[in-house]
C-alpha cells in the first residue's frame, strides 16, 4: 500500500483519473459506513492508501475532526482530488468540472457523486448505438428495394 499522493506520480493519467473517479468514492462511501460519525472524523489526504498493483482504496479509521458525513465527505473528496489532478500534465475538462462541483457542495452526498460520474461515462455509447442503428435502418431499406 502506498500514499494516493504516490500513486499519483507513479501512474498514468487515465488510470489515476479512473481510480479517482470510481474507486475513491466507493471507498469513502464504504469508509463512512464502517467508521460511525463519532469515531470517523474528516476525510483527510494522508488516510488515503492505495494498493500499488491494483489500485485498489482503503481509507484508514479516525482521521481529523468531526464532520457530517455527506456534504463534508463531498467537499473533503473535491479538495483532495483537485490537488491530485494538479499534479497531472492534462485533465480533462468534465472531470474539472465535477470537481469544482464537489468543492462548492452542489451534491448532497457520495451517492450523488457516483451518479454524476456514472452518467457522464454512460452517456458516451448513445452516439455510437445511434449511428449503428441508422445503418441498419438504411441496409434494410436497401435490401427491400
Amino acid at each position: 500500500m502506498i500514499s494516493i499522493e504516490d500513486y499519483v506520480k507513479s501512474n498514468r493519467p487515465a488510470a489515476v483519473t479512473d481510480m479517482l473517479l470510481r474507486q475513491l468514492p466507493d471507498a469513502i462511501a464504504l469508509w463512512r459506513e464502517a467508521e460511525p460519525l463519532p469515531r470517523g472524523g474528516r476525510l483527510v489526504k494522508e488516510s488515503i492508501m492505495v494498493d500499488a498493483d491494483t489500485g485498489i482504496v482503503t481509507i484508514k479509521a479516525g482521521a481529523g475532526g468531526m464532520a457530517s458525513p455527506d456534504a463534508d465527505d463531498v467537499k473533503d473528496y473535491g479538495n483532495i482530488v483537485a490537488g491530485l489532478l494538479a499534479q497531472l500534465p492534462y485533465v480533462n475538462r468534465k472531470v474539472s468540472q465535477l470537481v469544482e462541483q464537489c468543492r462548492q457542495g452542489r451534491f448532497a452526498s457520495m451517492g450523488d457523486v457516483m451518479i454524476a460520474v456514472e452518467k457522464r461515462k454512460s452517456n458516451a455509447i448513445y452516439i455510437p448505438l445511434v449511428a449503428v442503428i441508422v445503418l441498419l435502418v438504411a441496409l434494410l431499406a436497401w435490401l427491400n428495394a
